[in-house]
């Protein structure tokens, strides 16, 4: 047993200074940490991806093929969720109003009104949630 300890420890020994001579042998890495002209060029070229990113979207938005056409004959007057899929509209095409369901099998034209119906000024009607929102904001506001 002593002699296999002795074995052991012999052998280390040779195999523990070549392995400290290769250590320091080599050069130690020099660590640098970026200077300002480097986090100067980083965030300049980071500004420049995102504002191009944001000026794309905003072209693609304005002038989206298809999008602008027909727009003036064709009008959203009011619209009611009436599950999580489903809804009920009143658009206005050329001058007649016309009650439609959509779901997520499609669409159906469900009633043509007579009498034209109004929103107030053009707008939606403002749901339950819109009123909360708003009452809460105006209490949070005084």
């Amino acid at each position: 047993m002593r002699l296999l300890r002795h074995a052991i420890a012999i052998m280390a020994l040779p195999g523990a200074s070549l392995f400290a001579s290769a250590a320091q042998a080599q050069p130690a890495a020099v660590v640098t940490s970026p200077g300002g002209a480097e986090i100067l060029s980083f965030v300049g070229s980071l500004g420049l991806v995102i504002a191009s990113i944001l000026a794309f979207g905003w072209l693609y938005s304005r002038f989206r093929p298809g999008m602008n056409q027909g727009s003036e004959l064709i009008r959203l007057v009011a619209m009611r969720p009436i599950g999580p899929k489903e809804r009920l509209l009143v658009v206005e095409v050329a001058g007649e109003q016309l009650l439609v369901g959509v779901s997520a099998a499609g669409m159906r034209t469900l009633h043509k009104i007579d009498e034209p119906i109004t929103a107030g000024e053009g707008q939606p009607a403002e749901s339950g949630f819109a009123l909360r929102l708003k009452s809460l904001l105006g209490e949070r506001a005084q």
